[in-house]
């Protein structure tokens, strides 16, 4: 029988994004890991509650936590500014992220337009905060 199996090439982010260090990455993935398995626990759907909640719960906990932490690492995570209710933007180093849903191979137009909106924004927080373009960390 052929082996069918593929090596995954290895991505290590912070080889190509040096704000994106080993430390830093593990440190908000743990963050998010605690929100969604507290969020899993809490879950009920013996009395109403559906996958729809749980989503919902998890984004909201999630930015939540982030915005709550990013006084403790004010150096290098940044909550961006948002124009639009439900959007959240987050900064590592000097990378920008935002949460997203679907295929990332076809984004829609409206979600290549807001983020590229966000960067914009987050060029303009870096300035404010005294960083130039070439910030790296």
């Amino acid at each position: 029988m052929e082996d069918l199996t593929e090596e995954i090439p290895r991505f290590e982010p912070w080889t190509k994004y040096p704000s994106l260090t080993q430390d830093r990455l593990i440190i908000v993935a743990n963050l998010i890991r605690d929100v969604r398995h507290e969020a899993v626990l809490a879950h009920e759907p013996g009395r109403g509650d559906t996958n729809w909640g749980l989503g919902t719960r998890v984004y909201e906990r999630t930015c939540f936590k982030l915005t709550s932490v990013a006084p403790e690492y004010s150096e290098w995570l940044f909550i961006l500014p948002e124009t639009k209710g439900l959007q959240f933007s987050f900064a590592i180093g000097s990378v920008p992220f935002r949460f997203y849903r679907g295929k990332p191979d076809e984004p829609q137009t409206d979600t290549t337009y807001a983020v590229l909106e966000s960067c914009t924004t987050f060029r303009c927080v870096l300035k404010s905060k005294g960083f130039d373009r070439s910030i790296t960390s």
